[in-house]
């Protein structure tokens, strides 16, 4: 849902909609200033990087939305799509071509999966923000996977 020219979204609404969602997953929001933007799935905690402005906060906070839906909602589909997944593996499969494109795959279908819950949800979403922030956080990504050895453990 694109916004329009007049219309700024309220994104401590948004925000809240997303965390709210998440709480009744069993899931806590912990925003903090230069920490990675991530979900530890044994504590259930969302990290969140308060650095960004409420609209990247918002965008990083669905696509964990998103990693958090694989995991918990529909993991039997996203297996079924992508049989080298990496949480049957091991970290040590990161070092793998295999492991390395299951962690892309998963890193892209959770930016998919966050954009298309905001949208059944009736929340903004500004497509060309959206896209650049994915593009950017995806290609981080990329460029560990072709060279692994020049990054810490993406996951």
């Amino acid at each position: 849902m694109l916004e329009s020219a007049d219309h700024i979204p309220n994104w401590d609404y948004q925000h809240g909609h997303v965390e709210g969602y998440l709480n009744a997953m069993g899931y806590n929001i912990v925003t903090k200033r230069d920490c990675q933007t991530c979900v530890d799935f044994e504590e259930k905690t969302v990290f969140l990087n308060s650095r960004f402005s409420p609209e990247v906060q918002f965008y990083l906070l669905l696509h964990e939305l998103g990693h958090v839906l694989i995991w918990e909602d529909c993991s039997f589909l996203f297996e079924s799509e992508h049989p080298l997944y990496i949480r049957y593996a091991g970290q040590s499969s990161q070092k793998s071509h295999a492991g390395r494109v299951s962690v892309l795959g998963e890193e892209y279908e959770a930016w998919r999966i966050g954009r298309r819950w905001a949208r059944l949800n009736y929340l903004c979403i500004d497509d060309k923000k959206y896209d650049k922030t994915m593009t950017k956080n995806l290609m981080s990504y990329i460029t560990w996977a072709a060279d692994p050895s020049n990054f810490e453990d993406v996951y």
